[in-house]
């Protein structure tokens, strides 16, 4: 392993200290990182401070092995740990009614990828302004934060979808040492709400949390993190989701109850759907016309024989991409056929797009045509 390229003297350092090791100072003049352990006299960690030394890879290991054994916590955990020390790291670890070689759908972890994004831009607006429900989420702290984000390996087990985020991805206008940057402040608001709403879904008391939720500024639940939390949802996989969060060691680490997972089991989304409800203002249907793609194809044939019924659209609204649901005539269903074609061309349809979570019902269809070939 070619630690001099992955964890630096500083991110032993700051780990370290965090847990209560204290630095030597007189180490520092030969160039050498010194920690004395906080509960066993004589033991220290030995870091060179120049990761360029020949026996900088050989006291990384061996650091990380006094460490682990300090915690009594696996040596692999805890060098991925600092191997990640500049990120806050989510983690959404989905395990089902399927067996595990069986995998996943691959539509499922397309819906599950979705709703990581819109959890953290969810976070990241509700940290800007706390609100009941965000219009349209495309704060530039939202944007540099997704944008800054990175997909990590999954680990052993179920399936687990790692999002890596900077701890410096979002700049603070006023910075202070005593406030942690942005995106600590956004994850940690993240964690407050997914647990908030596990523990009102336990103790019963989501009428008491929706109710403090739609107090602008008093609650980081919102209706846009429900919904990011419902695209981990499936009922056919029964599927069910372990939240965590793995914090960056270079900043202090929060509160206890911010750091062990939480679950939400696979019946509990029903009742989250039902905070999404509650939690965003009435939509009027909306009937116009819009320019999308053909996703599915999900009809039958008619009494004619020509295929009609059911196909699955992405629409742009308002600038954002909508899944939505529509039963087509068979003459629009055999437009929608050759839309369907690799690669996929435009098309336009006019109808009544009505409120909801996606996929949206468009009802009302009155044209349907390929603007593109």
């Amino acid at each position: 392993m070619n630690y001099a390229a992955l964890i630096s003297p500083s991110d032993v350092r700051d780990y370290a200290r965090n847990r209560g090791w204290t630095v030597v100072p007189a180490a520092l003049a030969e160039r050498l990182l010194v920690l004395n352990s906080p509960s066993t006299r004589y033991r220290q960690i030995i870091v060179p401070m120049d990761s360029d030394r020949a026996d900088y890879d050989d006291a990384i290991r061996v650091a990380i092995e006094t460490l682990s054994k300090d915690e009594a916590r696996a040596f692999r955990a805890l060098e991925a740990t600092l191997m990640e020390a500049g990120f806050d790291t989510l983690r959404f670890g989905v395990s089902t009614a399927r067996r595990a070689e069986d995998g996943l759908p691959l539509g499922y972890a397309v819906r599950a990828m979705e709703g990581a994004e819109k959890a953290l831009r969810a976070a990241a607006c509700s940290e800007v302004q706390r609100q009941a429900f965000h219009p349209k989420m495309k704060r530039t702290e939202a944007q540099k934060l997704v944008e800054a984000a990175q997909l990590r390996h999954t680990e052993s087990g179920s399936f687990v979808l790692k999002v890596a985020c900077p701890i410096d991805a979002v700049l603070d206008e006023v910075s202070s040492p005593s406030r942690p940057p942005f995106v600590r402040r956004a994850l940690i608001g993240m964690s407050d709400a997914v647990r908030s709403l596990v523990n009102a879904l336990e103790m019963d008391t989501l009428e008491a949390l929706v109710d403090e939720a739609k107090k602008d500024g008093q609650s980081p639940v919102s209706s846009n993190l429900c919904e990011a939390l419902v695209g981990f949802q499936d009922d056919e996989l029964r599927s069910s989701m372990d939240f965590s969060v793995g914090w960056s060691c270079r900043l202090p680490v929060p509160p206890l109850e911010h750091c062990s997972p939480v679950r939400i089991q696979w019946d509990y989304f029903s009742r989250i759907e039902q905070v999404r409800k509650a939690l965003r203002p009435e939509q009027a249907p909306s009937e116009q016309t819009f320019v999308g793609t053909v996703d599915e194809l999900k009809g039958g044939f008619g009494p004619a024989e020509p295929m009609e019924g059911e196909v699955v659209l992405t629409l742009l609204v308002d600038g954002e991409s909508v899944k939505a649901k529509a039963n087509l005539s068979p003459e629009h269903h055999r437009l929608a056929h050759l839309a369907y074609a690799s690669p996929k061309p435009a098309i336009q349809i006019s109808g009544q797009l009505n409120p909801g979570n996606q996929p949206r019902r468009l009802s009302q269809i009155r044209d349907f045509k390929i603007v593109s070939v």
